[in-house]
């Protein structure tokens, strides 16, 4: 059965499961708040109310959570443990994907469908760099292994890298025919991105080329995708239906779509 959340109605954004405190940390904006879901006894564990809570990621090893403030314009960074805010960074706009990466302790936050990331030093809890992009940003993640920041540009039908020992973009490739990409997800065992594009396209990006080496159909209208290393299954959440693939050496296999909650999208 479904985890029923009290308060308001409304759209859930970007969310992930803290692994270490088995939760679910969810951004909740018809509420405006950050909401975190206990997966083990399956109910609500705390309402944080931060404003047009949208951006989210996670930093576990440190117990810290970050939200983007839509509507306020900066980054809140929260305790896990204690379940309380620790400290407030102001952007110059409206926040939307982030991540944040272990070796330099920076936090990525793409500016909702501006030109530019905010580079931001959580411990100083100030912006420490501004990185141009060729268009609107959507999903963001970061590769250990390659040890580079991957963002999709939605207008352009783009992914760039982003070294994050410089804070510049060293490569940029397209990603059609998954145009208009939204979900974004990584195989770092396989050294591939996985990009989905509203139109209905899946595709299997090389990390090392740039290169796309498989597509595969999903339901049109997706939004952010997920991809299970142990079961080596993508699970693309759109229009109505969670599109399965799965992901092989030679390619992208469609499984089939499974029946959704209407206006699902995490």
């Amino acid at each position: 059965p479904p985890i029923v959340v009290p308060g308001a109605a409304g759209e859930f954004d970007f969310m992930a499961v803290d692994e270490s405190l088995q939760r679910i940390v969810a951004a909740h904006e018809g509420t405006r708040t950050l909401e975190m879901l206990d997966l083990a006894t399956r109910k609500p564990l705390k309402s944080l109310k931060f404003g047009d809570a949208k951006g989210l990621t996670l930093d576990p090893k440190r117990h810290r959570y970050f939200i983007g403030n839509d509507s306020a314009h900066s980054v809140v960074i929260v305790d896990s443990v204690r379940l309380s805010k620790i400290s407030e960074i102001k952007v110059d706009g409206p926040v939307d994907a982030m991540a944040f990466v272990e070796k330099n302790g920076m936090l990525y936050a793409a500016q909702d469908d501006g030109d530019h990331l905010w580079v931001i030093d959580p411990n100083a809890a100030k912006i420490v760099a501004t990185i141009a992009i060729p268009g609107m940003p959507e999903g963001l993640e970061f590769d250990p292994q390659t040890n580079h920041l991957y963002l999709e540009i939605k207008d352009k039908g783009l992914i760039v890298r982003i070294d994050p020992s410089t804070n510049k973009i060293d490569a940029t490739w397209s990603v059609s025919p998954a145009v208009e990409p939204y979900g974004l997800a990584l195989d770092v065992k396989r050294g591939r991105a996985y990009v989905a594009g509203t139109k209905g396209k899946l595709a299997a990006i090389d990390l090392a080329s740039g290169k796309i080496i498989a597509t595969a159909e999903i339901a049109p209208g997706v939004d952010h995708i997920a991809f299970d290393p142990e079961k080596q299954v993508i699970y693309s959440a759109c229009e109505g239906f969670i599109s399965v693939t799965k992901a092989t050496d030679a390619g992208l296999k469609p499984l089939g779509n499974v029946e959704s909650a209407k206006g699902t999208h995490s």
